[in-house]
């Protein structure tokens, strides 16, 4: 079904072209651009602009030891999903 919508032979529905990016995992803008639109202030929620405001504050170190938090556990998200 795929190959028809990228021979062109049919369209994509906006229901479909939902399902797939779902499915891959990207946002419909991603998959019908091919690239991610900036994230601004605007995109954010409360808390994000909170955190983010929080993070700002921190020291050098304090900033490293955060992001090590994070990747620590992206990594182990990966492990558990096999992604």
């Amino acid at each position: 079904m795929i190959s028809s919508y990228i021979k062109g032979v049919h369209a994509v529905s906006l229901e479909a072209a939902q399902k797939i990016a779902g499915a891959l995992d990207v946002s419909l803008w991603v998959l019908l651009n091919g690239e991610a639109l900036p994230v601004t202030a605007l995109d954010m929620t409360e808390k994000e602009r909170r955190l983010i405001g929080e993070y700002r504050r921190l020291t050098g170190s304090e900033r490293e030891a955060v992001d090590h938090v994070i990747q620590v556990y992206n990594e182990r998200k990966k492990e558990r999903t096999g992604g």
